[in-house]
């Protein structure tokens, strides 16, 4: 008997997540490529290269992003946890978070064309800390859904690896983002002649791109049910105190190895894209 069949026998009939729901989680997964990424890619090329910002300025763009994300994703987490409502506790935010994400988006990039240096700063931090807000409303109740969808390991492994899928082909295309940035059809005229402008292109795929965090990002929310929800358990759950849950968190020493791994991970990872 091959491991494979071995593993098949050991998941429960109810512990299996459908094909097709396990398709409408991994939609959600090029969300997070899009709507994070796709900015830290194009940064330098667009504000930097571009319309001529100092690169301090643009560090400080990214890492106030950064560091807003960093704080409100333990905080929307614990929101999350003790929220009880008739359609759950994950699925109104991941609705809600990927609606106003999208619709947030391409406010990032539609600043008036004769704004200074650091009015372009200030507008994209502004517009990029809302729309990141609501992002983070959509992502960690998205990433806290996956846990939700069955008990079996070997069952969640097979859903995160079809997101995984999912989301190659989304970073695919962010790496193709300068390049669609500067097709003849986002041209600008500048001193009579036309020229490139991924400004210009990246508001009309910033457009796009909202769009799609809408579409990708609802469906979830609709077709992917909140297994233990309406168990007891659940229900009867005693609300989590906020400072109380960091302590505990922070006490777990393997937690915080993988911490640091993971930064290490997303730091060389930063680089490499940047």
């Amino acid at each position: 008997m091959s491991d494979d069949t071995k593993n098949k026998t050991l998941i429960s009939p109810e512990d299996k997540v459908p094909f097709l729901k396990k398709l409408a989680y991994a939609a959600g997964g090029p969300v997070d490529i899009l709507g994070i990424w796709v900015i830290v890619s194009i940064a330098y090329q667009v504000f930097n290269m571009e319309l001529k910002l100092p690169p301090t300025y643009v560090a400080i763009i990214l890492m106030s992003l950064r560091l807003w994300d960093g704080v409100l994703d333990p905080i929307m987490g614990w929101i999350s946890d003790n929220a009880r409502t008739k359609w759950g506790r994950r699925r109104p935010f991941i609705f809600i978070g990927a609606v106003m994400a999208g619709l947030l988006y391409p406010l990032i990039w539609w600043f008036p064309p004769d704004s200074s240096h650091l009015q372009i700063m200030f507008w994209v931090i502004g517009f990029g800390i809302i729309f990141y807000t609501f992002f983070t409303v959509w992502s960690i109740p998205y990433q806290s859904l996956l846990m939700e969808m069955t008990p079996d390991y070997n069952e969640r492994t097979r859903v995160a690896a079809i997101r995984g899928y999912f989301q190659t082909v989304a970073g695919f295309v962010n790496g193709w983002i300068w390049w669609l940035s500067m097709l003849p059809i986002f041209f600008i005229v500048k001193d009579g002649v036309e020229v490139a402008s991924p400004l210009n292109g990246m508001r009309y795929i910033s457009i796009g791109i909202g769009i799609l965090i809408i579409i990708l990002g609802i469906i979830p929310a609709i077709f992917v049910d909140e297994r233990y929800y309406h168990t007891d358990v659940v229900q009867n759950q005693k609300k989590i105190n906020l400072i109380k849950g960091f302590k505990e968190t922070f006490s777990n020493k393997p937690f915080i190895i993988l911490c640091f791994l993971t930064i290490f991970f997303l730091l060389g990872q930063a680089i490499f894209d940047g």
